[in-house]
């Protein structure tokens, strides 16, 4: 599991989207929350990425809460990961 801390969805074509990389998980959910807990994504797709859009309109640029839950192959036992992460306009 690898968790930026850092994103710039400015379509740059650099760092646009932020999305955790993890390798050999069976289960897997990001869940982003603004500064006061209100979910603003959530996935369990591997594969999906946020854009920085919360109901279709542009996030502001600030700090997001970022909780990675996942459970590595073959393992029962969910593991959470905290990051707290920056949204750069």
């Amino acid at each position: 599991l690898w968790v930026p801390n850092s994103f710039t969805p400015n379509n740059d074509g650099v760092n646009d989207f932020f999305k955790p990389v993890v390798i050999g998980v069976d289960y897997y959910e990001l869940i982003i929350t603004s500064r006061w807990g209100e979910i603003v994504f959530r996935s369990s797709d591997v594969n999906e990425s946020w854009d920085g859009y919360i109901d279709g309109k542009i996030a502001p640029s600030g700090g997001y809460k970022c909780e990675v839950i996942y459970s590595k192959l073959d393992d029962i036992i969910k593991l959470s990961h905290y990051v707290n992460i920056n949204l750069i306009r």
